[in-house]
């Protein structure tokens, strides 16, 4: 078995038929990528959390047990992020999700 958690659980929606929304990705007509604009708070205080987490802590990076799929904290200029792994080019690239604001890059 995995011992990888490999999708975050997932959210409930708000009640109401209309709801405060931002679109950040469409990689097509049924999977659509949105944050809620009430959450835009929570969201950076989750990034500056996890920025003192992993600026403080000294974790070795397990590059042998990356594989697609996994959920996993990057470091992208400067600033820590929840990445999901799309695919992996070699040792050093992968094109990841960042599953917080919607958005795929290497």
């Amino acid at each position: 078995s995995n011992q990888f958690q490999t999708s975050l659980p997932p959210l409930p929606f708000p009640r109401g038929s209309n709801w405060d929304i931002s679109v950040c990705l469409v990689t097509a007509s049924n999977q659509i990528y949105f944050q809620f604009n009430d959450n835009m708070e929570r969201l950076e205080e989750l990034v500056t959390s996890m920025d003192d987490f992993y600026t403080s802590a000294s974790l070795p990076l397990a590059r042998s047990e990356m594989c697609p799929e996994l959920v996993c904290c990057a470091n992208v200029e400067g600033g820590f992020y929840r990445v999901k792994i799309l695919d992996i080019e070699d040792e050093a690239i992968c094109s990841c999700l960042f599953l917080d604001i919607g958005l795929e890059n290497q």
